[in-house]
């Protein structure tokens, strides 16, 4: 993959700001309808709920890095697969300024190979950079559903014109057919990631589960907050706030009322 070294903070706003935002007016729309609505939302549904999102989020995320360090691997794959075709077309063919032509053109059609797959499973236009690397001309692999894999196959039958000619021998070819094959099926591999990120049964509900939990979660804690609130009768003046066990709902602690309580087992 050809990124960036290091992510960066406003690349990432520039992608999320729209969302924060949406779930800022989410949240405000969640508070102010349950201060003027009756509805009140129990807590057991909601920790059985948040639990099966959490299996869903869990896979979701296992399943997304592997994938992600799959493609990884399959691309270091294609990266070493170049390097080798490179180093054995140059080496097994004879001096010449014919044969190092081929030669040097085998290796230009390598490199546009692996841009050509760049762009094409990033579902890009991939006519400019066969032009920019073999030159301008009538190219055939542009007229190929799948031109990369028209590329690899040109330079397989090239490879076979080099045996007919005597430039080199079978075993030759058997060992840069191999590479050939290894770079087919980097290229495999990469078009299966492309065409399935996720499986079936969690991208339907991967946007719309986490916003009814977190619209569910907000109206159970705000009523979990009010019954503490009616219930411990404390100034807002004394209250501190702390993390219960769970670590997800939000509990009141007045240092006032622990000092009356041990003011009172005292005249007891």
């Amino acid at each position: 993959m050809i990124i960036g070294t290091a992510p960066r903070i406003r690349q990432g706003f520039e992608r999320a700001w729209s969302v924060l935002v949406a779930l800022f007016f989410w949240d405000l729309a969640v508070t102010i309808f349950y201060f003027i609505s009756p509805f009140r939302a129990p807590a057991l549904p909601l920790t059985i709920f948040g639990t099966a999102l959490a299996l869903v989020l869990g896979v979701r995320v296992n399943s997304a890095y592997q994938r992600w360090w799959e493609a990884r691997i399959l691309w270091g794959a294609m990266v070493n697969a170049s390097r080798s075709f490179a180093r054995a077309v140059l080496a097994f063919l004879p001096e010449g300024e014919e044969a190092q032509a081929l030669g040097r053109e085998l290796v230009l059609r390598q490199v546009a190979y692996v841009h050509t797959l760049r762009r094409q499973l990033r579902r890009l236009e991939t006519g400019g950079d066969i032009h920019r690397i073999l030159g301008p001309g009538d190219h055939p692999e542009l007229a190929r559903r799948n031109p990369a894999n028209g590329l690899l196959e040109g330079s397989g039958r090239r490879v076979a014109g080099l045996v007919r000619r005597g430039w080199i021998d079978t075993i030759q070819q058997g060992r840069i057919e191999a590479v050939l094959v290894d770079m087919a099926n980097a290229q495999g591999g990469m078009e299966r990631i492309k065409n399935t990120p996720l499986p079936a049964n969690i991208v339907p509900s991967r946007n719309s589960s986490p916003g009814f939990s977190a619209s569910c979660c907000r109206s159970g804690w705000w009523r979990r907050w009010a019954r503490r609130r009616r219930s411990d009768r404390r100034s807002p003046a004394s209250c501190i706030w702390r993390c219960s066990r769970s670590g997800t709902i939000w509990s009141i602690r007045s240092a006032t009322a622990s000092t009356t309580c041990r003011s009172t087992a005292s005249r007891r």
